[in-house]
């Protein structure tokens, strides 16, 4: 099952909005993400959250609503909590990208502690993020950036498609990291044989 999550980062261009509608099975807005959908003319399954960005007199009267005031956690959490998870291959987040940097930061988180059996990216206007767990074959333009980010760190057993292909390189904080590397041939294949990282795609980079 596809899922499809909107948060409410800013917004994505209504027509991304729309192609991604179209692709998943089930669309969740969170809070306000519920404005995007409206703007891009995407009736969501489901709004959730505590409500403080969006009002019900601005949500159509046909679309669920699900007001969760619990302020100890975040309306991307509030998500998980109404899924039906056994089901689920694949998440497509938006909006969860390049606004605050706290909220940021959270997301990427509560990404990284997801179902590592589940397909997990973001896409924003500047990038795409690619959760990587055991293995990930991602097909992506020549010439784009790529950068691979440990989270917390990643024992990489091998890639292929890259300018500096890495072969039993342990990225951390404390060792290497894998910023700026350029996609030489697609698709780009990641191995790794333990931990997680970031693959993110730098959108719009001159």
């Amino acid at each position: 099952m596809r899922i499809l999550i909107i948060l409410g980062g800013p917004p994505p261009q209504p027509a991304r909005l729309q192609h991604h509608a179209q692709e998943a099975d089930r669309i969740i807005a969170a809070d306000g993400g519920a404005m995007a959908c409206l703007n891009a003319g995407v009736t969501p399954h489901l709004v959730i959250g505590d409500l403080d960005s969006v009002t019900l007199e601005t949500i159509p009267e046909n679309w669920v609503v699900q007001k969760d005031s619990n302020q100890d956690t975040t309306d991307f959490q509030k998500v998980f909590g109404v899924l039906t998870t056994s089901k689920i291959n694949r998440l497509m987040i938006l909006g969860g990208l390049g606004g605050r940097v706290d909220h940021e930061l959270t997301n990427l988180h509560i990404a990284a502690a997801l179902d590592p059996s589940w397909e997990v990216e973001f896409e924003g206007i500047n990038a795409h993020i690619f959760r990587v767990i055991n293995r990930m074959t991602i097909a992506l333009p020549v010439n784009s950036t790529l950068s691979l980010i440990p989270w917390p760190e990643a024992l990489i057993e091998k890639t292929t498609g890259l300018q500096w292909d890495l072969t039993n390189t342990l990225l951390s904080p404390n060792s290497q990291l894998g910023q700026s590397n350029r996609v030489t041939h697609s698709p780009v294949t990641i191995r790794l044989n333990h931990g997680m990282l970031y693959a993110v795609q730098v959108l719009n980079h001159a």
